[in-house]
């Protein structure tokens, strides 16, 4: 199998007594191909090989409280 990924984000956050808020905003790609099983090449009903992009934007929010 062969993949390739990458990412980009921005990601902040504040704090207010203990508590503490904070979120994440990105892009982020991983492709991937040419899987096997053993000595099989996985393939779809077509009979391509199989190939896997996670390609897309992400967010995160983070909720939390500090000590």
């Amino acid at each position: 199998a062969s993949a390739s990924s990458y990412s980009l984000g921005v990601e902040g956050g504040a704090k207010l007594l203990q508590f503490r808020v904070g979120g994440e905003l990105g892009y982020s790609s991983y492709i991937g191909k040419d899987y096997t099983d053993g000595s099989y090449v996985l393939a779809d009903n077509t009979g391509s090989n199989v190939k896997v992009d996670l390609t897309g934007v992400y967010a995160k929010i983070l909720i939390g409280i500090g000590f």
